[in-house]
């Protein structure tokens, strides 16, 4: 199968349709409208293709109703399950807009062209997403933003970090 790329999570059942209530993972939620078919992903679980009957926003938050699951006995299992899409599907970014998951894994380097280290995943925090950046074993956290993140190039696998003095002792 594809990769497959999270964009929402499921967190309950909301009312007695069988509709779950979850959590949006994409910048984009206009796309949620356009799903025909998506992947319920579960550690532990086997992976479910759904048929998607209709996705509607219930106060900023997506709900999700799936063909054949019409009740909440029905619903239930689902929760705390991830909403993916093969990679393939992914929506067309703007210029300067960039898939988190394709940071991970890039080089990084200071402004004077001298290795950092590797960005080796990503979190998300209220308000602000953090980078893990793993330099000679150690592990520390660089807030996401332009006056760090000065250049990012995803096809060479680099990024250029301007790093406030400081920052790496405070992890």
């Amino acid at each position: 199968m594809a990769d497959l790329i999270a964009i929402a999570h499921l967190r309950r059942t909301r009312g007695n349709k069988g509709e779950l209530i979850g959590d949006s993972l994409t910048s984009h939620p206009e796309r949620f409208q356009k799903l025909n078919r998506v992947f319920l992903v579960k550690a532990g679980t086997e992976t479910r293709e759904m048929e998607v009957e209709r996705v509607w926003d219930f106060r900023g938050e997506p709900v999700f109703q799936f063909a054949g699951i019409d009740s909440i006995s029905a619903a239930e299992p689902f929760a705390g399950f991830d909403v993916c899409v093969p990679a393939d599907e992914r929506v067309e970014l703007e210029e300067g807009e960039y898939f988190f998951d394709d940071i991970v894994g890039c080089q990084a380097f200071d402004p004077q062209g001298s290795p950092i280290g590797t960005v080796a995943g990503w979190q998300e925090g209220p308000g602000l997403t953090w980078f893990d950046v793993e330099e000679n074993g150690r592990t520390y956290l660089v807030p996401f933003n332009r006056e760090i993140f000065r250049e990012i190039d995803v096809e060479a696998r680099r990024v250029t970090l301007d790093l406030p003095e400081g920052l790496r002792e405070l992890n």
